[in-house]
């Protein structure tokens, strides 16, 4: 989808990713409208995370690395009983673990999840290492990727089997036992080429918690381009594998499994230099087996089932025209369906059998350039899904070239956010004692809910120096959010005997934030570089306190005012490289760990600083190459990301790669 959409838009992808673009001008970007655009030509303000800083942040999960983007926060928790994903990001707070309110694509795939919302990190079936690069988004973008691309969106961009080594082998060891294994082979030809990647971790999560972890997964990636220049592009992979979860020494603790796969084909017509054509189909499943028994009062057995498992699957095909007409003018339209299907009738839909959700899209993006100093973007999606009907998201941009280095920006945008199958049929239901006379409700769904609604003005300057060391990016933005999905506590509860709190999703809720975002690029000498990043948040905002709309309470604590990242790298000679990154956020709170009752301040974090180093030195010989690296994390002491139950402490990895590049 977001990948190459002509030869030229292919070859300027390839310069975009090498060193040289970052040193000698601005790097092109896909993400913001799907045309291959300078970030000084974009409609907003995006933050690309190449592979370089990737390496140099000796992350090994995905959402680690998106807190070298302005004003996202990371979280996380505990296999806990209603947490079966441990990692959470989010983009000016304002979310519970699951951040409903960005939308995620891998090479064009989006794995959002349609039952919860949000995206299960841990079921991705990518490694680190078969990341090209990823663009962020600052700001809604409907425009391109429809509802919920809605605070947000972030596009991983994998490596194309032709820019990888054809064997590559890392492992990992470290801190709370964790121990990961990669393995990719690859080969390329004048007509095909591939890679297959295989990869296998386990862990004991926390300390003191019962959240260790086993994960396998794998992924291929194919291209084959035939006589007549077609690409025929396809994907698929997969993850999975046992964890344990809930509370020590309790009834919820347990051991449980979760496993996704995916298969993704796109095939891409290039008719001349100006034209040309995509069609793309994917599939993505996620399942979770998870199923308990707890003892209530009077009972003295455990004989009240919980039980979580679910089944989700998106089926999608969508359709993409690219064109330009003449000089000044570019568009890209197309038109996409898709299908949500999710089944948990024992726990989640209790007693309903199948949810779904069918929608239809048709979008335009189109760039004018009126002159040399002046462009502007138009866009807009319309799109109707069988929950919330027709929705229409537009954007406007108008860009001016102050001069060949400096650009100033402004924009205006809206945008939804489709409710989640569960946010609209949620029945979350369990038997007291096996009795279905005794039922217990923890989550429910009225139904007929609408979509979120988000309008978004940005100011913007791209800069850069003469020599083209420095990059700098200004996004000043006001956004206005109402309608929001939110799940107030019913304070009487219908079902007797309660079972602990029963929330109700309801539309009520509106935010209103504004700020000051930074991201700068500094490349001193060919041996040094710095990126920065740093955002300001003015948020206000109310939600409901309980199921009663005439008590609400404030959101202001969900936003941390403040946070900046700051990564430096430095080569030491030929074959030694240093880095350390430095990541601050300032004292906030998640939705779902807030009280509801004033100061409604308890369940904050506390602000946190945050200081990874990595060392990496260069492994050369006649037939060999590779790279071992020490990295520690968190080594300024222990911080909470989440809850302040849950402590992220000093970790140390030791890492070798053997035919790294």
């Amino acid at each position: 989808m977001i990948a190459a959409h002509s030869t030229v838009f292919a070859a300027e992808q390839q310069a975009a990713l090498t060193e040289e673009t970052f040193l000698v001008d601005i790097p092109v970007v896909l993400s913001a409208t799907r045309l291959a655009q300078s970030r000084s030509d974009a409609p907003a303000s995006i933050t690309v995370i190449d592979r370089e800083m990737i390496k140099a942040s000796g992350a090994e999960e995905v959402p680690d690395l998106l807190r070298l983007v302005p004003g996202f926060q990371i979280a996380h928790d505990k296999q806990d009983i209603w947490i079966p994903d441990p990692v959470g990001a989010t983009y000016h707070g304002l979310s519970d673990p699951y951040a409903r309110r960005i939308q995620v694509l891998v090479d064009g795939r989006s794995v959002y999840d349609p039952a919860i919302g949000g995206v299960r990190w841990d079921q991705l079936a990518l490694e680190i290492d078969d990341i090209e690069r990823i663009e962020v988004i600052r700001g809604p973008n409907g425009a391109a990727y429809g509802a919920n691309a809605f605070l947000a969106a972030i596009n991983i961009i994998s490596r194309h089997p032709a820019d990888v080594p054809t064997v590559y082998t890392k492992l990992v060891s470290g801190s709370g036992n964790y121990i990961k294994g990669v393995a990719r082979y690859s080969q390329k030809s004048q007509s095909f080429d591939y890679r297959f990647g295989v990869s296998a971790r386990s862990d004991d999560g926390l300390e003191g918690e019962y959240d260790s972890r086993t994960t396998v997964k794998s992924n291929f990636r194919g291209e084959y381009r035939a006589d007549n220049g077609d690409i025929l592009e396809f994907q698929f992979g997969l993850s999975g594998g046992p964890h344990q979860a809930g509370e020590m020494g309790t009834e919820t603790e347990r051991s449980t499994s979760s496993n996704s796969n995916y298969q993704q084909l796109v095939w891409r017509r290039t008719t001349s230099v100006d034209e040309s054509y995509q069609l793309q189909y994917y599939r993505n499943y996620f399942s979770a087996s998870d199923s308990f028994n707890v003892t209530f009062p009077p009972s003295l057995t455990p004989d009240t089932n919980i039980n979580q498992s679910m089944v989700t699957e998106r089926n999608n095909v969508e359709f993409q025209h690219t064109k330009r007409w003449g000089e000044a003018v570019r568009t890209v339209w197309g038109l996409e369906a898709r299908r949500d299907v999710s089944r948990a009738p024992d726990g989640w839909f209790y007693g309903i059998d199948q949810v779904s959700n069918d929608l239809y899209r048709a979008f335009i993006n189109a760039e004018w350039r009126y002159s040399e100093k002046l462009v502007t973007n138009l866009g807009g999606m319309m799109e109707h899904n069988g929950i919330t009907g027709t929705g229409f998201s537009p954007r406007a941009a108008i860009n001016y070239h102050l001069s060949a280095q400096n650009t100033v920006r402004a924009s205006a945008s809206q945008g939804l956010r489709t409710p989640s199958l569960f946010e609209e049929f949620a029945n979350g239901r369990a038997d007291l004692y096996g009795n279905p006379a005794f039922p217990a409700y923890s989550f429910v769904s009225p139904g007929g809910l609408e979509s979120e609604r988000i309008t978004s003005y940005e100011l913007g300057l791209v800069s850069r120096s003469k020599n083209s060391k420095l990059v700098a990016d200004v996004r000043l933005y006001q956004d206005y959010i109402d309608n929001m999905i939110n799940y107030p506590e019913n304070a009487n509860p219908p079902a007797v005997p309660p079972f602990g709190p029963q929330y109700t999703y309801v539309n009520q809720g509106a935010v209103s934030i504004n700020g000051v975002e930074l991201d700068v690029n500094y490349r001193p000498t060919r041996s040094s570089r710095f990126v920065f990043a740093y955002a300001y948040a003015n948020q206000a905002g109310s939600y409901p306190r309980y199921y009663n709309p005439d008590e609400v309470r404030p959101t202001d604590p969900a936003t941390p005012t403040h946070t900046a990242s700051l990564l430096a790298i430095q080569k030491l000679g030929r074959d030694v490289s240093a880095s350390i990154g430095v990541y601050y956020v300032g004292r906030m709170g998640w939705f779902n760990n807030l009280s509801p009752a004033p100061p409604y301040t308890e369940g904050e974090i506390p602000e946190y600083t945050k200081v990874d180093f990595r060392l990496a030195k260069r492994l050369r010989g006649r037939n060999f190459k590779g790279i071992v690296e020490l990295v520690g994390q968190n080594l300024a002491g222990t911080y909470y990301d989440y809850t302040s139950s849950v402590p992220q402490d000093r970790r140390v990895y030791i890492k070798l790669r053997i035919g790294a590049d």
